[in-house]
């Protein structure tokens, strides 16, 4: 059977075969731009962009998915730890084999030890001998004589049971349960204002007849195309950056999304300062091993922390034998010429990206010390609702019943072929509305300031 390959989307315009300007054969500089697209030798060579390519979409389309949502607010579950490693104090220093209290540090939810528990606290194992009903305390008593015993803080992990022969099964069993997390939608508006006289001020852009459509013109505004593009990065920047309002916040009406930003400083890994040294590398590493992080992840930062970056992975490999040179093949020159690309640590694989968004004074450059990386896991996540396989950073965009908001354009007014009212303008309206989620938010790192 041969194999069947499905054409691109072509249908975000319709050329005409003479230059009338409608809707229909608009098209925004995104797609003028798009050389597979159309051709336009004399627009192309005349634009210049002394600042490049300002879009941000490449963050999103590299790291995310999107996926539709028919409610007001994202829900999911995550996985609790199977195990837990309660705390206490003990109630005096004890000899012997003397039976000891030992008075919970740890929420009551979190302490799940239960009578005839074997529990290790570093040094020795002991016996759970009774807990109290509010699980406020526990008493304990050794295998073999006690050993020295800090008197501080105690960190216990259940290592198992002990029950004598012909006695029942316990009374009790632990529930590790899920944790259930939820993010709100945003809704973000914004338009292009156009006047009648202006309307007719375009560029004719010519579609070769080899185009899927047989040929013709497209017009297009520059400014309107900026527009669309700049309300596409507010979209990105909203997901990255947003925040739930508190409930005592003066914002009344509003839910916010729980941006990636703002999952990871409440619940994952957070750097503070720049990875410049061997072993603040493996403290990142050391951080992921605990919670069985994913094995590659993609390293977005500014070129700040990129040159501090390449100048100690250049130092570790000129001293540390076993260094790896990532894509280099371990070929020294090379690697220290054109800087590092990928680097691996133990087990993990970081490739790295340079990061505009961190960078352009106008946006995050105009606060370097607030971040300069994120370090984000590349494996898929199950969405506990729909069951489907998602990356870890997925947005969720409103849509029920062939209505979506994932990104509404419309046009309203009286000019360049519009007409639903009498105002001498062309209106370009712009709307979306989404929840962001960010799945194992403990697995992704925040590189911010000292």
């Amino acid at each position: 059977m041969a194999t069947v390959v499905t054409a691109g989307d072509e249908s975000s315009f319709i050329p005409s075969q003479h230059k009338t300007a409608t809707p229909a054969n608009y098209v925004d500089l995104t797609t003028l731009l798009d050389l597979s697209k159309v051709d336009f030798p004399d627009v192309y060579n005349q634009l210049t962009q002394p600042f490049g390519d300002q879009s941000l979409l490449d963050f999103c389309e590299y790291n995310g998915s999107y996926s539709p949502l028919a409610a007001n607010i994202a829900t999911w579950f995550e996985e609790a730890r199977l195990h837990n490693a309660p705390t206490g104090t003990m109630t005096s220093i004890p000899a012997g084999f003397e039976e000891v209290t030992v008075t919970t540090t740890s929420t009551a939810a979190d302490l799940n030890i239960r009578v005839k528990d074997t529990i290790h606290n570093g040094e020795q194992l002991m016996y759970v001998t009774s807990v109290a009903g509010n699980n406020a305390s526990f008493t304990v008593k050794p295998y073999n004589p006690w050993l020295s015993v800090n008197s501080g803080t105690i960190t216990f992990v259940i290592t198992g049971s002990d029950y004598i022969e012909g006695t029942d099964q316990p009374a009790e069993f632990i529930e590790s349960g899920l944790v259930q997390r939820e993010s709100g939608t945003v809704i973000l508006k914004d338009m292009y204002k156009l006047n009648g006289s202006q309307a007719t001020n375009r560029a004719w852009i010519p579609v070769p007849e080899s185009h899927p459509s047989g040929g013709g013109w497209v017009w297009g505004l520059k400014n309107e195309g900026d527009q669309r593009k700049r309300f596409r990065n507010y979209m990105i920047m909203s997901a990255i950056f947003g925040e739930a309002v508190n409930s005592s916040s003066l914002i009344s009406g509003l839910s916010g999304t729980e941006g990636m930003v703002s999952a990871i400083q409440d619940r994952g890994i957070n750097s503070a300062g720049a990875i410049n040294t061997e072993a603040a590398m493996d403290a990142v590493v050391l951080a992921l091993a605990r919670v069985r992080a994913d094995a590659e992840y993609t390293v977005w930062q500014s070129t700040e922390h990129a040159l501090t970056l390449d100048k100690m992975l250049a130092t570790v490999s000129g001293q540390a034998p076993n260094a790896s040179y990532g894509i280099f093949e371990n070929k020294e020159s090379i690697a220290l010429k054109l800087g590092f690309a990928s680097y691996k640590r133990n087990r993990f694989t970081f490739h790295l990206h340079g990061w505009d968004l961190l960078d352009d004074p106008t946006l995050l450059g105009a606060f370097p010390e607030y971040l300069k990386a994120l370090f984000i896991p590349g494996g898929k996540r199950m969405e506990s609702k729909s069951g489907m396989l998602t990356s870890a950073f997925n947005i969720r965009y409103k849509e029920e019943a062939g209505y979506s908001r994932k990104l509404e354009h419309w046009l309203e007014g009286s000019g360049a072929g519009v007409k639903t009212n009498g105002m001498d303008y062309t209106q370009y309206n712009y709307r979306t509305e989404f929840s962001t989620q960010l799945f194992g938010a403990n697995r992704f790192i925040f590189v911010g300031g000292e």
